[in-house]
Formats: structure tokens, C-alpha cells, sequence
């Protein structure tokens, strides 16, 4: 019961951020959450986070994640799955690490092979808001 619930807090929050639902994105996180791109930048804090899932949605509206396989350990949920967008930097397959405390989001986490520095892009885009 509690591993269908974490994966179904983490899908949410994916789903939120594809589809640019700040208000869910920002319900989801905690107020320390971190953001780990897949080359190892970070964010960290809430509205850091907050400002770069906006500045995300704005950098590629089209991005969808389809999820091939979910694996929920403790307090970790792992999806594993396929990312489509129009920029062909932030398309291929990955794996996305989600780290849940009380119910919401306190570390996000992207691995894939030659993935583009997400983070730094985020903060300079939000940045300029």
C-alpha cells in the first residue's frame, strides 16, 4: 500500500512537471528539496526548484516521459522510461530517482548518458525572469 502510494506521488510529480503544473510541482516539495541533473549539477531549496520546473516547462513544453518500469525501495522510487521532446538533447532513454519524505519530494534526481547540463540551463533561464 505505502510502495503504490510513494510511486503514485512520484508519477505525479512527473506528471506535473511535463505538463507545467506549478501548483502541483510546488504541493509536491519539500521545502530543502534537491534537483540533480544528469551530469551531477545541483539546485537546491524550494524555490530554486520551483523556478527552474517553471523555467523547464518554458524551455520545452512538449516533454513527455514514458515510463517503462517502476521500482519503489524505502523511501526511493526509481522509474525507468523513455523522454520525447522537440529538443533532441533532452530526448532518449534515462532513469529518474525520486527520494519521498512526508508524502512530497526532497530530492529529484536524472541519470543519462550524454545529458545536457540541465541545471545550469534551468538557473540561467530563471534567472533572467
Amino acid at each position: 500500500m505505502w510502495r503504490q502510494r510513494k510511486a503514485r506521488i512520484a508519477r505525479e510529480f512527473l506528471d506535473a512537471l511535463c505538463a507545467g503544473d506549478a501548483a502541483t510541482v510546488d504541493a509536491l516539495m519539500t521545502e530543502d528539496v534537491v534537483y540533480v541533473d544528469g551530469r551531477g549539477n545541483r539546485i537546491e531549496g524550494f524555490a530554486g526548484c520551483s523556478a527552474a520546473a517553471r523555467a523547464f516547462h518554458q524551455l520545452e513544453p512538449d516533454y513527455r516521459f514514458t515510463i517503462d518500469g517502476t521500482v519503489v525501495h524505502g523511501d526511493t522510487v526509481m522509474f525507468r522510461g523513455l523522454a520525447v521532446a522537440r529538443n533532441p538533447a533532452l530526448c532518449g532513454e534515462l532513469l529518474v530517482r525520486a527520494s519521498l519524505r512526508d508524502g512530497c519530494i526532497c530530492e529529484w534526481q536524472v541519470f543519462r548518458e550524454r545529458a545536457p547540463a540541465l541545471a545550469r540551463i534551468l538557473t540561467d533561464d530563471a534567472s533572467r525572469e
